[in-house]
């Protein structure tokens, strides 16, 4: 059973859920279009005065053309043993199928929200982009964009006000 919670309430499992699983769910796209993918990172805070969750993609993802065509987006909180699950989705491109399926997940959908979440998960954040940034690559040192961006595709910065939280009771 899902109810709805406070933003911080989700939030707060982040971190502990990205060091033990590997990541955590990022979902874009319109309900029967979405694409799901593994992100490490997102930060969770207030900016300019709203629950803002931010996460990084890079233009060659998937993901960024479904942001581009639909400015919303979902972070999903996998459960401890879904391991086998962040892998697949973090090493496969949603152009070449359902990773929904693929993972044996479910969409869950929502009648005021137009990002489906998963119904395995624990926790989820619903967020709308008011904000895209790109990372310049003139304020990186040399060696982390040696390490990470050796073909210079530089991620986005998405700010997506948080809309709504569920948790799984």
């Amino acid at each position: 059973m899902w109810k709805k919670a406070n933003w911080t309430e989700v939030a707060c499992r982040i971190p502990a859920l990205i060091e033990k699983v590997g990541g955590i769910f990022l979902i874009t796209g319109k309900e029967g279009q979405s694409n799901i993918m593994t992100i490490g990172w997102a930060q969770t805070g207030r900016v300019w005065g709203r629950p803002m969750a931010t996460v990084l993609v890079r233009p060659s993802r998937f993901t960024f053309e479904k942001l581009k065509e639909h400015p919303f987006f979902v972070i999903a909180l996998p459960t401890e043993d879904m391991y086998s699950a962040i892998q697949l989705c973090g090493s496969v491109s949603g152009r070449e199928g359902n990773k929904f399926q693929k993972a044996g997940l479910s969409t869950r959908h929502h009648q005021d929200f137009p990002v489906p979440s998963i119904e395995e998960c624990v926790g989820a954040l619903f967020c709308q982009v008011i904000q895209e940034t790109k990372v310049d690559p003139a304020t990186f040192p040399q060696h982390i964009i040696q390490e990470y961006y050796p073909q210079g595709d530089f991620h986005h910065i998405y700010f997506g006000e948080i809309i709504k939280a569920e948790l799984k009771t």
